[in-house]
């Protein structure tokens, strides 16, 4: 059978684009050819290197279902970096040149070269994903626009782009190709300069707590002084006012109060602390030093007999509160021994019980949950005359005893409000 030069070409084409759908680690590197091969910058490539760059090139004109491929693992990427800065950088081999219609305007800027090709799933991908192509937003000389030149040289185009959000674009100040750069490559350097302002997070201030377990007679003096001439004064104030003057009294005061002081590890002993100075003064001459091992395994021993200790201690105590039927402070002891970190669940559930993760849904949820339980159906007038009683839109005072009495029935050891005043100090008043 005679075989033509058209079928030995095809044969030699077919086999060649077989070897470039292979990957390079699992077939060329395992033969010598693989990245590392390369030569470096400036160097003449040899035979070897040029037909890796054959077959590197052959390998970038992809089918379209290669880039259809190629496009849906971006969109995973990009769709799982939601609430981060996102910036694609690469070669897409694709033309975008000027904008056709408004819904590309964000997208694409007035600086582009050439015609669109076929491959316009670069474009719907920016359009989607609502991306600025940064490559096409500066206005340069075309030798600073244009990223790959053909091998004869008389071919220049744009497929090497920048990606950014759009909300971000402003980070990226300028992007162009650097002709002088000496990369051994038919694609031109491309340089962008990235510059971002991060917001700086505000500083959690702590609330005080105060040790309310022994409250100090100058206080409560204090307290019941400041009450007596509020009282006595005759201007009429609003609630809020009132409200105002009563937090201002316990804060002024609260300075006769000790503060709880807690601190972590509190099973460390100060040798311990010594101990790890020295680890710490050790570990400048490398972690493989002996005297650094050596410090090492003191610090962790003395740490385990701390702890140990601590622990004993704390059962010790246990035991002695359940003998003087000190419940509370046992429990306490307890708590502090095998309280873990329980983790913030945000997640709740609508009236037909599907499960709610947006914020938003949160929010509407316990509006609606809060409108439906103060929701009141029947008319109160109404209902006044049915039972025969007289109504009257104005609500009586409550009484000082029902007030002494309220404040009275509150249980200790409870968190304050946004007020920073305790159960304790409200008694103790």
């Amino acid at each position: 059978m005679a075989i033509g030069l058209y079928s030995l070409i095809e044969a030699a084409i077919l086999c060649l684009n077989a070897v470039c759908i292979l990957h390079e680690e699992r077939f060329l590197a395992k033969v010598g050819w693989g990245v590392d091969q390369h030569k470096g910058f400036g160097e003449e490539p040899g035979v070897k290197s040029q037909l890796l760059n054959l077959i590197r090139s052959i390998r970038t004109v992809m089918r379209k279902e290669d880039r259809e491929l190629f496009y849906s693992q971006q969109q995973t990427h990009v769709d799982k970096y939601t609430k981060d800065v996102v910036v694609i950088v690469g070669g897409f081999n694709a033309k975008v040149a000027k904008r056709t219609n408004e819904n590309e305007k964000r997208a694409i800027g007035n600086f582009s070269l050439g015609e669109r090709n076929e491959r316009k799933e670069l474009v719907n991908f920016a359009i989607e994903n609502e991306l600025s192509i940064m490559n096409t937003m500066f206005q340069k000389h075309p030798r600073r626009l244009f990223t790959w030149t053909s091998p004869d040289g008389n071919t220049k185009n744009q497929i090497d782009y920048v990606l950014i959000q759009q909300r971000w674009k402003i980070a990226i100040s300028n992007v162009g190709t650097v002709p002088s750069a000496d990369c051994d490559s038919d694609h031109e350097m491309l340089k962008a300069t990235f510059k971002i302002k991060l917001r700086t997070m505000k500083k959690f201030q702590m609330p005080i707590r105060y040790d309310t377990s022994n409250i100090s007679k100058e206080y409560c003096i204090e307290v019941s002084n400041k009450f007596e001439a509020l009282n006595a004064t005759t201007e009429e104030m609003r609630p809020e006012e009132l409200a105002n003057k009563a937090k201002e009294i316990f804060t002024e005061a609260s300075k006769h109060l000790k503060t709880k002081q807690q601190k972590k590890q509190k099973w460390l002993s100060d040798e311990a602390l010594q101990k790890m100075q020295e680890r710490r003064m050790a570990k400048s001459k490398g972690q493989h030093h002996e005297d650094y091992k050596k410090k090492a395994r003191e610090v962790k021993q003395i740490i385990r007999r701390d702890k140990k200790k601590y622990i004993e201690d704390k059962c010790e105590q246990i035991e002695n509160n359940y003998c003087k039927n000190r419940s509370r402070d046992a429990y306490n002891i307890i708590k502090s021994l095998t309280k873990t970190f329980p983790p913030k669940s945000v997640i709740i559930k609508d009236e037909n019980g599907n499960v709610l993760t947006e914020s938003r849904q949160i929010l509407d949820r316990w509006k609606r949950y809060s409108e439906n339980m103060f929701a009141n159906t029947s008319d109160p007038k109404q209902t006044a005359v049915d039972n025969n009683e007289s109504y009257t839109d104005t609500e009586l005072e409550p009484l000082r005893s029902e007030v002494e009495r309220a404040i009275n029935s509150l249980k200790d050891g409870k968190s304050p409000g946004c007020n920073e005043i305790t159960a304790e100090m409200l008694k103790a008043s």
